[in-house]
């Protein structure tokens, strides 16, 4: 249980050196994020913010680089209802 609890606190710290290099606007646009494998995911609730959240894809994989052991290369942005 221990380990799902410290992948949590991984993924809310992510998400939160994410939203600090955005704009405010658009950082609250984000729900979720979370690594798997190289690929960074983030997730927000409508395809309008997905595409300028799009814009900002280095800001975004630069903010998580110093909190991983391994490099994100790619981030993909999904869209959840």
């Amino acid at each position: 249980m221990a380990y799902f609890y410290s992948q949590i606190e991984q993924q809310q710290l992510i998400l939160q050196h994410i939203r600090m290099v955005l704009p405010e606007s658009l950082a609250k646009q984000i729900r979720h994020c979370l690594i798997r494998d190289k690929k960074l995911l983030v997730y927000t609730d409508s395809a309008a913010w997905a595409s300028q959240l799009r814009f900002y894809n280095s800001a975004i994989l630069a903010a998580t680089a110093p909190l991983t052991r391994r490099p994100v290369e790619t981030l993909q942005i999904k869209i959840i209802a």
